[in-house]
């Protein structure tokens, strides 16, 4: 029996836009409704019932100016303020990072792992998701020719940011300029966020001199220590 497409009236078809925009539905009640209410955020809130009456109300709005007021405006993010490191301590850190034995390394790479929900298999090199990523973590993506760069950060966009960034260049989702990656913020002792590059499958066909300048521009921005995807430092 053939399947017919279902009607959507909010857009969301695949699994991925749905997730999205249940998300965007959540986080626009909770902007629109519950900031400025602090005794409706008592208690445990119900993320579902937020989506569905938010949902409705998009629906019932006909004016898309309404519509724009009530969903568009109220989910824009604010623009992220990372707070610059010192110049002294990026430099101390990339030392050490540069310096950490294999071992430790390992160890490194372990808490990392952690992070973005991933545990290893004891007596195997196999991982195991039993988390979503942590709040520490953001999605990074960098084009290999203009050198910009795009962050995620909203739940289940982490890995996302490569295709995002190559609609937003090539308008396509996926470029074999676009090179993705993970930053981890709190993690092994260090101040400066750990820019783990090269976890994308489009990474393959980065060539050693687009790695090298890539790895240039990141440590000349001083946001970011790098490793590749074995967590070896670059």
């Amino acid at each position: 029996m053939k399947k017919h497409r279902q009607v959507n009236w909010l857009g969301a078809e695949t699994k991925r836009d749905q997730a999205i925009i249940m998300v965007q539905l959540r986080k626009a009640y909770q902007n629109n409704y519950l900031l400025e209410n602090e005794e409706e955020m008592l208690g445990i809130p119900d993320f579902n019932g937020q989506i569905v009456a938010e949902a409705l109300r998009i629906h019932l709005l006909s004016d898309p100016i309404l519509v724009k007021a009530e969903f568009d405006d109220a989910i824009k993010g604010e623009e992220e303020k990372q707070v610059p490191i010192p110049l002294s301590v990026y430099e101390q850190e990339t030392k050490k990072l540069q310096s950490m034995t294999k071992e430790e390394i390992y160890s490194l790479e372990t808490l990392m792992l952690r992070e973005e929900g991933y545990e290893r298999d004891r007596g195997s090199s196999c991982l195991i998701k039993i988390d979503t990523c942590s709040n520490n973590i953001k999605g990074f993506a960098i084009d290999t020719q203009s050198f910009v760069t795009l962050t995620t950060s909203d739940y289940g966009m982490h890995y996302y940011a490569s295709e995002e960034l190559a609609w937003k260049i090539y308008q396509w989702s996926s470029h074999h300029n676009i090179v993705g990656g993970l930053i981890v913020h709190k993690v092994g002792g260090f101040t400066t966020p750990i820019l783990r590059l090269f976890n994308h499958p489009l990474a393959t066909s980065c060539s050693e001199e687009q790695s090298k300048a890539i790895a240039e521009f990141i440590k000349k921005e001083g946001k970011y220590l790098l490793v590749d995807h074995d967590c070896n430092p670059m």
